[in-house]
């Protein structure tokens, strides 16, 4: 049962505990219309009689006190304010003098001005509250005259033992709007007095469509103050499992161990299995040990109990360092990956990489000077036991920049070299040590200006950029480029390949203007125009990827924003003929209920090797609603290519009162892809959830997934879930 629940149910037992402290030798005030003592000893006190014990205060319609018998008597108790957080009214209470035996009758508590309780009897013993008996209700509900709450729960009886730290509870019963929806014949839950202690936690019922019915019962174990173990027993018809889950939190970092066995009907005569390490670890000098293992008995295991989406898990462990300081910056990896896909012929996977920059700032010199060093290296064991070493690169560097102005002129000034080794084993046949040298010089040229017109303000900013590069020595092999192409993060940088092998050599100029426009009712505009020529490369790129070495590349922005929300924009990149490499219109438009989205995006196949043809697609996406309570929905995604939808979607959402209701229907490539439906139900008290979900797709060995769902949150206690289907949804 989750920390809520237990909460309520000891709140039953607990909630009179001030009667407790009476026994301290505290004064206390009474008074009455009538106060009288009998010659036999007796005090009667009658009509409006209120006694203050210190925090605690106590209207009642009648007091007696009988000196013999050391028993104190209220009658209709009409309020009681324990000064902090409980409320009560009783038909009456017999309680001995020094206030440590006694028995309150049907008694109604208020706990926070939110819970409230009803309950028979309770009973005081060497002033502790020891029992309570006939619990009729708690709930957080409103409560209307001949109307039931919309939940509520109730016990037979709940019996506190001191020595072992436990109350019993006995014919737990979940009601919702009157209908009961769990029961509980017997649990023990650990005292409220202690944060943390051995139990049972709420039962679990589990509905799938390929393990049946269910029941989990997890059994809490508390070892100190800083670890525990939960064991989860799961029976149904068709498994019999055991999870487990150990958690221990250290100084410096925490370790998790999840796991389970089965014995199942879906994989005959074999142990099914899994076992998870999850952990950190901040050792000295500022390393942090990071690890991540798991061993898995079979391929479908973990699907079959939706335990996780992978089929296995891969390990992992590292060990890195990093420092952030005003002057430098390091960062280091050292890190061990064992992968466990079937058709990955890699086995294990060592690595080790960082990075260091340190800036100096040289005296009588203006600028920065960065000097960095980069490390990357690795091995791999194959699944033969065979031994491997992927590229891997070293390199060395030092990089200068100054800023400055003149006038409306602002000019930076860069100055760089980096010496670099590779072992590019992966693609040119040989192991041996390559070595090449980049260097370079760029100046970026700047003229900012701002002007304010008549109800706008416009901003306008040309720029132009000149740099030389060049590179000592060709690498071998391919492994170390990637794509590249001209855009919006590299156009007025210094070196515009990524590419820790390649370079541009010779002189590179780009030139552009940026221009903003802002109104002051709101509108907005945003145009931007470059233009770059490369001199040449150290490789032939594609002729389509923007970067042609000789010729002019075009860059292109434009966004557009109304007064009303509305937007509208576009990006371009043109080749030096003309040819559109890669193009993103978008324009999105709302007038009153309706809002409509639209985006046209083309990619030229020579950008992305994984297409075959062009890339040509329109996204459209619109909602319109019919008032606040009921909106309906469709988008989806056409291939011009093709002429059909690729993935089409469509929904409606309504509220009627407290409930809501919503459809939605998904098509991958016009075959049914998702179907889900909901209603909830949501007030100050309840939140009930009722839904069903269609997955066109496979978990494990199980069938394409449908669930039912059915969640009851009972606020603020708990959570109560029954559902069907490949996910395991519990209570």
């Amino acid at each position: 049962m989750n920390n809520k629940i237990k909460k309520l149910f000891a709140t039953i037992i607990f909630s009179l505990l001030p009667f407790s402290v009476w026994s301290e030798k505290i004064e206390t005030q009474m008074s009455a219309d009538t106060i009288t003592v009998q010659p036999d000893g007796i005090l009667y006190a009658e009509g409006n009689v209120i006694v203050s014990y210190g925090n605690n205060k106590i209207k009642a319609r009648a007091l007696k006190f009988n000196q013999k018998s050391n028993q104190i008597q209220f009658t209709e108790l009409q309020d009681f304010y324990d000064g902090k957080a409980i409320k009560f009214s009783a038909e009456e209470a017999v309680i001995s003098s020094d206030l440590s035996q006694g028995i309150i009758r049907t008694a109604e508590l208020l706990i926070d001005d939110v819970i409230k309780i009803q309950t028979d009897e309770v009973k005081l013993k060497s002033g502790e509250i020891s029992s309570a008996s006939g619990i009729s209700r708690v709930t957080s509900c409103e409560e209307c005259e001949e109307k039931e709450p919309n939940w509520y729960l109730s016990a037979s009886s709940a019996k506190r033992d001191l020595e072992d730290l436990n109350i019993v509870y006995k014919n737990v019963t979940v009601r919702v709007k009157g209908l009961p929806v769990a029961y509980i014949p017997y649990l023990r839950m650990p005292d409220p007095s202690v944060s943390r202690a051995r139990g049972f936690l709420v039962p679990e019922a589990v509905l799938t469509s390929n393990l049946a019915s269910g029941l989990k019962l997890p059994y809490f174990v508390p070892m100190g103050i800083s670890s525990d173990m939960l064991i989860t027993p799961y029976f149904s018809s068709k498994t019999k499992t055991l999870e487990y889950r150990y958690r221990k939190k250290f100084r410096k970092g925490e370790l998790t161990i999840n796991g389970a066995f089965s014995d199942d009907d879906l994989v005959n005569n074999d142990l099914r299995y899994f076992s998870q390490l999850v952990g950190n670890y901040q050792m000295g000098y500022g390393v942090d040990l990071n690890f991540n293992v798991g061993k898995v008995s079979d391929s479908s295991y973990l699907g079959d109990y939706v335990y996780s989406e992978e089929s296995e898990f891969n390990s992992e462990i590292s060990l890195r360092k990093t420092i952030v300081e005003k002057q430098q910056f390091f960062d280091g990896d050292l890190s061990y990956l064992r992968e466990t896909e079937q058709d990955n012929s890699l086995d294990e996977y060592y690595s080790l990489s960082g990075l260091y920059i340190k800036d100096i700032s040289p005296v009588n010199v203006p600028g920065k000077l960065s000097l960095s060093a980069n490390l990357n290296s690795s091995v791999n064991v194959n699944d033969d036991n065979s031994f491997s070493r992927p590229p891997s690169s070293a390199q060395v560097g030092i990089d200068y920049n100054q800023q400055t102005s003149i006038g409306s002129l602002k000019f930076s000034n860069d100055v760089y070299g980096q010496y670099n080794s590779f072992v590019n084993s992966a693609d040119a046949g040989t192991t041996n040590e390559e070595f090449s040298f980049q260097y370079g010089a760029s100046t970026l040229i700047s003229a900012p200006f701002h002007a304010r017109g008549k109800g706008k303000l416009i901003f306008l900013n040309p720029k132009l950029l000149l740099s030389f590069n060049d590179q000592e020595n060709d690498i071998l092999g391919d492994y170390f480029i990637g794509t590249e192409e001209l855009n919006w993060g590299n156009v007025f940088s210094g070196k515009k390949i990524r590419s820790l092998t390649e370079s541009e050599t010779g002189l590179s100029v780009s030139l552009g203007i940026e221009r903003q426009v802002f109104w002051e009712n709101g509108r907005h505009l945003e145009l931007s125009f470059a233009a770059s020529k490369i001199d040449n490369l150290t490789y032939t790129p594609s002729p389509t990827l923007g970067l042609e070495a000789r010729d002019l590349n075009y860059l292109g922005k434009f966004s557009y924003h109304t007064k009303n929300a509305n937007s509208f924009g576009a990006n371009a990149l043109f080749s030096s003929k003309g040819r559109l490499i890669e193009g993103d219109f978008r324009g999105n438009y709302t007038h009153k209920n309706i809002n409509l989205g639209l985006n046209y995006q083309t990619i030229d196949q020579a950008i992305d090797t994984r297409l075959s043809e062009d890339l040509r697609t329109m996204n459209f996406t619109s909602e319109y609603s019919l008032s606040d309570d009921f909106q309906v929905n469709a988008g989806g995604r056409y291939d011009l290519n093709n002429s059909k939808m690729a993935k089409t979607s469509f929904g409606l959402s309504f509220d009627m009162g407290s409930w809501e209701y919503n459809f939605t229907r998904d098509y991958l490539k016009q075959d049914p892809d998702k179907f889900s439906m909901s209603a909830i139900f949501d007030d100050e008290c309840t939140r009930l959830t009722f839904s069903f979900e269609n997955r066109y797709q496979d978990i494990g060995s199980s069938e394409p997934v449908k669930s039912l769902m059915f969640r009851v949150q009972l606020k603020p206690f708990a959570n109560v879930v029954f559902a069907q289907g490949g996910d395991q949804i519990t209570f």
